[in-house]
């Protein structure tokens, strides 16, 4: 069944960006512009400029000559980076500059980590990570909420202008990892290897931006609610709350070896069963309320060598009122056992089909120091974050050495989604199925369609 509305059976898009990026000796430029026309709608989003630029950490301290071993000061490294965006959405029907103006939006993000290595403890199975840093967010106007009492209504005001919003922390981390091997018997020696990488850190943060929040009446019923003034700004904005507590992680892999058959040059062959699952989470002491944090789940697993599977979900730990709100109350204290509310969650499983690259030395190059990043347990959670991410949005990453390649992926979402009038909670469904191709028609030509 097809209703006759132009409107709803065609819809034609246009997008265009330019991208220039440059490496320095010590730090990276990128900068970039970006298109977006529906022109069934008429309407044109434009993101211009958009810049980013980080400075690699610098040792201030460090002494040209270390004789000897390195002493603490040596090893305090500072580094930056900074993002800047604005955007302006309009109609190519109705170009007017009053209304460039006011849909303009504009923020920039800055953040200065400090970090500090010191020596393992306990023979080295310890690694230590202090850690300190500063960030602040340009953020273009204020938003606010306010009862209307005569109209029964929330009214809302903007006021523009150029806003700072503030955070810091200070903290100090401890990881390892543990190693644990199951062998069965019988003439293939199969065996199973679990590593489990445990990660502790204590850290304190107070909230800089108690002042940007506010509380208002939202119905008729006289419930309040808090706000932020920074709502919808480009980069977010920081909680009121402040932090001074624990933050946990779990996190585990599987691999099982057994003797290789067909290769004599190999004697065993590894076989990943579960790349990682675990958990992390946190607990605020001086919290007045909610003092535990929802828990993350998550599992990514490979199979075959070629289907990449990531899922992930979140626990929400405590009980809701009728109006879907959140009481300070432990879910299994209520009068049904309950680990809480799952909120939303997240399945996704990609593939991908490539032919040779046309330097295979360079490429098996790249994949022994990207494997040596997973098995350094200092560096891995990083490393697999950068490569997950890499995985979930393969346009975005173009690779002129291989002539031709096909990304497939599969994706499942749920979430929960507060009602409009505040009344609870209603679930919501989503899935996206995604196909990316490339080829390279020249060494300085990639072609990609999706």
């Amino acid at each position: 069944y097809v209703p006759n509305d132009v409107y709803k059976n065609f819809q034609n898009q246009m997008g265009s960006s330019i991208t220039y990026s440059r490496t320095f000796k010590t730090s990276n430029l990128t900068v970039s512009a970006n298109h977006n026309q529906n022109n069934s709608l008429h309407l044109i989003n434009l993101n211009l400029p958009d810049i980013a630029y980080s400075l690699n950490t610098l040792y201030p301290f460090q002494r040209k000559d270390i004789i000897g071993s390195p002493k603490w000061y040596d090893k305090l490294g500072i580094a930056y980076n900074g993002t800047f965006r604005s955007q302006v959405s309009f109609y190519d029907t109705a170009i007017r500059v009053k209304s460039l103006i006011d849909t303009l939006q504009w923020g920039g993000q800055h953040n200065f980590p400090i970090t500090l290595s010191l020596p393992p403890i306990l023979g080295g199975s310890i690694m230590v990570s202090p850690n300190v840093s500063y960030e602040n967010k340009w953020i273009a106007q204020k938003f606010r909420r306010s009862w209307n009492d005569t109209l029964k209504k929330v009214d809302t005001t903007i006021t523009k202008g150029l806003y700072v919003d503030h955070r810091a922390s200070f903290g100090i981390g401890f990881n390892t990892a543990v190693y644990g091997t199951f062998n069965f018997k019988g003439s293939n020696n199969l065996s199973i290897r679990h590593v489990v990488r445990p990660t502790v850190s204590f850290n304190y943060s107070p909230s800089l931006s108690k002042s940007h929040w506010y509380k208002t009446q939202v119905d008729t019923n006289g419930r309040i609610e808090p706000f932020s003034e920074f709502e919808g700004s480009l980069f977010g904005f920081y909680g009121q709350e402040d932090f001074g507590g624990i933050s946990f992680g779990l996190d585990n892999n599987l691999e099982m070896k057994k003797r290789s058959k067909k290769d004599t040059t190999v004697q065993f062959k590894k076989i990943r069963l579960i790349d990682g699952f675990g958990f992390n989470g946190g607990y605020n002491f001086i919290a007045d309320s909610f003092k535990l944090s929802t828990i993350n789940f998550y599992l990514r697993s490979t199979l075959f060598d070629k289907i990449n599977i990531t899922a992930s979900t979140l626990l929400d730990p405590y009980l809701t009122d009728s109006f879907g709100r959140k009481v300070n109350k432990y879910a299994w204290q209520g009068d049904k056992f309950s680990l809480g509310r799952f909120p939303s969650g997240s399945l996704t499983m990609t593939t991908e089909f490539r032919s040779k690259p046309r330097d295979e030395k360079k490429d098996q190059e790249r994949k022994q120091a990207e494997q040596k990043l997973l098995n350094d347990p200092v560096l891995a959670t990083d490393a697999q974050s950068q490569i997950e991410y890499m995985r979930r949005n393969p346009a975005e990453f173009v690779d002129f050495k291989i002539p031709w390649s096909i990304d497939l992926g599969l994706s499942v979402f749920y979430s929960e989604r507060r009602k409009p009038d505040y009344s609870g909670y209603e679930k919501e469904f989503n899935s996206n199925l995604t196909f990316n191709g490339t080829f390279s028609l020249t060494p300085k030509w990639s072609f990609t369609m999706n």
